[in-house]
């Protein structure tokens, strides 16, 4: 009875030594995992354009590496960028002199300058005497957007400010100074190459005493709140006045110059075409009496339009 009771026992002790190096085991394992994802997980976010360099921080010696090789997983696609041996082998995958090994044992990963199209996961697999470990990387490029503002003036005598925040990753945030009366109101534009354009609009009524405006642009690319400053005060209006008038006066002068050289023309051109004065001899005969005698004396006088002077008449005389 007490030797049964024994053999019980010692079941008992060693069913529950068991479990206890099972339940260690499995901790070790789940501890090591979560230690592995929280070493070699990483969130790289970089700008367009600049230089990124992913490190393998794997702590093993150099010599203990035998082989380490890049990959990458952007969107769809899944390939390789190369492979680098412990004797300083090194073989390409992808023909693109932007991505290069930075390191004399080929743990970190250069790109530069860095596009929209590198962004996504990378792993690297580093082959050692102890084994295969892989670090992994997920690389965010973000865009500046290009910044516009411009104001347009509406048939119904309303301003249209617009403050763009154009082709930015992730899209820009806009905002107006405070204490500001209209409607506002934001349009975003995906565009092709994954960047979205910010389009915000405020319809004011036109106020020549007011002050300019200002919009606000903030994005992960600027190290700063940016601010635009939108002139609609009397000055704007002013220019808008002046040019309009400048242009009424232009055309007015050019029209009248024009109708000036109409006027001038006519009148060469009658001048040109005009008849010519026909000249005609009249011939008049006169009896004049003669001194001292009875006879008369008939002159002929010929009158010319053009010559009036007497001494131009020609006289002919013919006796009675």
């Amino acid at each position: 009875m007490w030797l049964a009771r024994e053999l019980v026992n010692a079941k008992k002790n060693s069913l529950i030594a068991a479990c206890i190096q099972v339940a260690m085991i499995a901790t070790f394992f789940l501890t090591a995992r979560s230690l592995e994802n929280q070493v070699h997980t990483a969130h790289i976010t970089t700008v367009l354009g600049d230089k990124i360099s992913l490190n393998c921080s794997a702590n093993h010696l150099s010599e203990e590496i035998t082989m380490i090789k890049w990959s990458r997983s952007t969107g769809t696609t899944s390939e390789n960028i190369l492979s680098y041996g412990s004797q300083g082998k090194l073989h390409r995958f992808l023909e693109d002199d932007r991505l290069t090994i930075s390191s004399s044992d080929g743990t970190v990963l250069q790109i530069q300058p860095v596009n929209l199209m590198d962004e996504g996961n990378y792993t690297c697999e580093i082959s050692a005497l102890e084994g295969v470990f892989r670090d992994h990387f997920f690389l965010v490029i973000i865009v500046p957007p290009v910044v516009m503002v411009n104001v347009t003036i509406l048939p119904n005598g309303l301003k249209k400010l617009k403050c763009i925040a154009s082709k930015g990753k992730p899209a820009a945030t806009i905002a107006w100074k405070e204490n500001i009366v209209g409607n506002f109101t934001d349009i975003l534009t995906d565009n092709d190459n994954g960047t979205v354009t910010v389009e915000s609009q405020l319809i004011t009524a036109i106020n020549f005493t007011e002050e300019d405006q200002i919009c606000f642009i903030k994005h992960p690319a600027f190290n700063e709140i940016q601010n635009h400053t939108i002139s609609i005060g009397m000055n704007t209006a002013k220019t808008r006045l002046i040019s309009q008038k400048l242009i009424y006066t232009l055309i007015s002068c050019a029209s009248a110059i024009a109708l000036g050289m109409v006027v001038v023309m006519i009148c060469i051109i009658k001048k040109r075409n005009a008849v010519p004065a026909i000249i005609t001899e009249n011939t008049q005969m006169i009896n004049l009496p003669l001194p001292h005698s009875g006879r008369r004396k008939q002159l002929r006088m010929v009158k010319d339009p053009i010559y009036q002077n007497t001494s131009h008449m020609k006289r002919y005389q013919h006796s009675g």
